[in-house]
């Protein structure tokens, strides 16, 4: 039920295959990762689309961000680093 134009955050984003795809789709996406390699492979994805995606490299466990997004994504298993 969420509309693209929509505000997202997709963290861990890793290779950005999910924040690209995303992004096509026309939401305002913000991915967030530890590593830097992937955070380049993210870039290069999303450059081959030809969309915006904003990356930030930052722990998950850390990222502070004053605005809010209607849409948090965190796939896979990722919520299994916390204690």
């Amino acid at each position: 039920g969420v509309a693209p134009g929509a505000r997202m955050l997709d963290l861990p984003c890793g290779t950005g295959r999910h924040a690209v795809a995303w992004a096509a789709r026309g939401f305002r996406v913000t991915g967030a990762d530890r590593s830097a390699a992937y955070l380049a492979l993210a870039r290069e994805r999303a450059e081959a689309r030809g969309v915006a995606v904003e990356l930030v490299r930052s722990d998950m466990r850390e990222l502070v961000r004053p605005e809010s997004f209607e849409v948090a994504l965190n796939l896979f298993t990722s919520l299994g680093y916390f204690r």
